[in-house]
């Protein structure tokens, strides 16, 4: 078939950030995704769209394609209604989250025994100590990389480790993960406990927020969803639930320059963090696997009143508190691996 000369529109449509759609435009369903969009009557130097409500084409993912402020946008859903900058990075997020979470659905189920221990590595990156520099100015110091290694009892019932290195001459950098105490069923928060996780987004969020304690702390919301994906094993199913909750939190937004603690390139989901600041979870541009989480330094806000949650009592922060400059990563963390140990190494 001869190229259409708009054929580049079809390749660009999906915001992604690699050449997945190269090659596609000949395809049926680009190819009607591209004359809906050549339908369409586009005032380029107006920065104004004529659209139709929905456009049902899909190319490559499967999700449908709305047109708002002169680009298209891949959402999840159909459906008419006011387009602005909100709207446009509503979809965005829908879209990604929708990657995402089929991505990690994709994934092999290790199916750990109860008597073996999940073994994770990672990377952590933090900017730390708090340091006055050479001009005597008050700042904080980025530390140097941590490489973790972690070996967490299935059902929680077995004594683990955690061995960071590297490690200051001298000192013993493994740590014992204490069991608790055998009652016959998996232990609060242990992998085995959470399988039994909800996959349906409401039920799982309630569950997050009872997490521990049974008492509803949707302030600990974000924190407990990083602590999940980042050293915990969880199911297919339970791990795309947990992302697509992670999506639908309020405030989430993407970037797509986004990197993890050892710079692999990403897209990141990223959500406030109550003070200004994003918490992003970071995934690979092209696959949509999870890579890891960064912490995103927000303006000054002595003083300022924050909330940590939708609904939550909001508070002052104190004046004199120190932040790094706004946009300086504060904390980034990169999974490497994932898989199932018979036992930790002895220590």
């Amino acid at each position: 078939m001869k190229p259409h000369p708009t054929d580049d529109l079809v390749r660009t449509i999906a915001h992604v950030h690699d050449d997945s759609l190269a090659g596609f435009e000949n395809r049926p369903a680009a190819r009607e995704l591209l004359a809906d969009v050549t339908a369409l009557d586009v005032t380029r130097n107006k920065h104004r769209v004529r659209r139709r409500p929905v456009i049902r084409a899909a190319v490559a993912c499967g999700v449908a394609a709305t047109v708002a402020a002169g680009a298209i946008v891949l959402t999840r859903g159909g459906g008419s209604g006011p387009t602005g900058p909100s709207t446009i990075q509503a979809s965005e997020v829908a879209q990604v989250t929708s990657l995402v979470a089929a991505a990690a659905r994709k994934q092999p189920d290790l199916h750990p025994r109860d008597d073996q221990f999940i073994h994770v590595k990672s990377v952590e990156v933090t900017v730390g100590a708090d340091v006055f520099d050479k001009n005597g100015h008050y700042t904080h110091e980025k530390l140097p990389p941590i490489n973790r290694e972690l070996w967490l009892s299935v059902d929680g019932h077995r004594t683990g480790l955690l061995r960071e290195t590297p490690c200051p001459p001298g000192q013993n950098c493994d740590d014992p993960v204490q069991p608790y105490p055998r009652t016959g069923a998996p232990a609060p928060g242990s992998p085995a406990a959470l399988r039994s996780l909800p996959t349906d987004r409401v039920e799982l969020l309630k569950a997050i927020d009872t997490m521990d304690s049974g008492v509803p702390r949707p302030e600990l919301r974000l924190k407990r969803i990083q602590g999940l994906i980042m050293e915990h094993y969880l199911p297919p199913k339970v791990r795309a639930a947990i992302f697509e909750v992670l999506g639908d939190l309020p405030g989430a937004t993407i970037d797509r320059d986004a990197t993890d603690a050892v710079g692999r390139p990403g897209i990141a989901i990223s959500v406030p963090d109550g003070i200004g600041g994003h918490v992003q979870t970071v995934f690979d541009r092209r696959t949509y696997q999870y890579l890891g989480t960064r912490s995103i330094a927000g303006p000054p806000a002595g003083g300022r009143l924050v909330s940590p949650y939708p609904g939550a009592t909001p508070y002052r922060l104190p004046k004199n508190g120190y932040r790094p400059a706004a946009g300086t990563v504060t904390y980034a963390a990169a999974l490497l691996s994932v898989d199932v140990a018979d036992q930790p190494p002895a220590h």
